[in-house]
């Protein structure tokens, strides 16, 4: 007798992107009653193979569906169930994904954080999106010359601040930062 359709195999990465995820999958067997749709649902990525339902995010005809409005880096696992006219069968397995990373935002300009005699101390805070990935290094560019020539790197690495030393009483600096991390940089 027919009856709903069986359980599919897990959805497979078709495709990613920064924000979004391509998801494609096989028809199982039907039972004998044609697949009327399939509902593919996503939950946050639980690490250790924890239980729970997810979030419907597919609900259609197709073998394949893209997911959007995620964040880069972000994983989050997937499964598929298919319907026909007798019912809903079983949901597959959960199977995890990752959309691709990007580069970090730009940090806050850097601010003023200490002055002396002959030195000038800067600090910026590390950017609002790291964009999937942990920020590796800052370089921070000093404008120092009187005719504002141009910016030159003067440190590059882990620490959200700088003090320049032998700073000319006077003189007028201008600093800009950028953030990295293995996607690229701000």
């Amino acid at each position: 007798a027919p009856s709903h359709p069986d359980r599919p195999d897990p959805p497979a990465l078709a495709g990613k992107a920064k924000t979004s995820l391509k998801l494609k999958w096989a028809a199982p067997f039907a039972c004998g009653s044609p697949v009327t749709a399939y509902e593919v649902e996503m939950r946050a990525a639980a690490g250790g193979g924890g239980g729970g339902g997810g979030e419907a995010v597919y609900r259609g005809g197709e073998l394949r569906c893209e997911v959007k409005g995620l964040r880069p880096g972000a994983s989050a696992e997937f499964r598929v169930r298919a319907s026909n006219l007798h019912g809903s069968g079983d949901f597959s397995e959960w199977r995890a994904y990752q959309t691709s990373l990007a580069a970090p935002s730009a940090p806050a300009a850097p601010v003023v954080s200490g002055l002396g005699l002959d030195w000038l101390a800067v600090a910026w805070a590390a950017p609002d999106d790291c964009g999937g990935a942990e920020v590796t290094a800052y370089t921070l560019e000093v404008d120092d010359s009187a005719e504002g020539a141009g910016f030159a790197v003067r440190y590059h690495g882990p620490v959200t601040g700088y003090t320049l030393t032998k700073a000319v009483p006077g003189r007028k600096y201008r600093f800009r930062v950028r953030a990295s991390n293995e996607a690229g940089a701000s």
